[in-house]
């Protein structure tokens, strides 16, 4: 009885979730994406002048936090 036969089996586990992971990522990529674009429009319209202060310092953590997910999803 050799021992082969059970790491061989442990490596297409190993390689099914690896790729159970990258289709997730494939999907996550997109909205981070699609998520930051907005976050980077969104200064640029006529009402962001009117938000006040705490509004605006909520938008630059949400913005900033989108970029990290958008860094570290892609990395």
């Amino acid at each position: 009885m050799s021992a082969r036969p059970d790491y061989e089996d442990e490596d297409k586990e190993g390689d099914g979730d690896f790729s159970d992971m990258l289709s997730e990522m494939r999907i996550l990529l997109p909205g981070a994406q699609m998520l930051s674009a907005f976050l980077i429009i969104l200064p640029f319209n006529q009402g962001f002048a009117k938000i006040v202060h705490m509004e605006k310092l909520l938008f630059l953590a949400t913005f900033f936090f989108a970029l990290t997910s958008l860094v570290l999803l892609s990395a």
